[in-house]
């Protein structure tokens, strides 16, 4: 595993929403992340976070293959905090 912290999404007893996540993790990439957190989530007793991952202009795209991955949303890492309310909205409502 890479240094990324996993630790800090073992099961807690607060329920996250939405977890919003950089898609260019500093030592590993996206596609191993995603199941990584959900299998550390999956013993949990609060529900699972839905994710919403932030994409740089250079991976847009990928928005589908990130989708598929798992995610409930893809928004562009550069967006305005204006643009990145809306995909939060509706992450955080499906």
């Amino acid at each position: 595993m890479g240094k990324t912290d996993l630790v800090l999404l073992e099961p807690i007893d607060i329920d996250i929403d939405v977890a919003v996540i950089d898609a260019t993790l500093p030592d590993m990439p996206l596609a191993d992340f995603i199941p990584k957190m959900q299998a550390v989530q999956v013993d949990s007793y609060v529900h699972p976070p839905k994710l919403l991952v932030l994409v740089p202009a250079e991976l847009e795209a990928e928005k589908s293959n990130i989708l598929a991955a798992g995610v409930q949303g893809v928004c562009r890492k550069d967006a305005p905090i204006a643009e990145l309310a809306d995909p939060l909205r509706k992450v955080h409502a499906a």
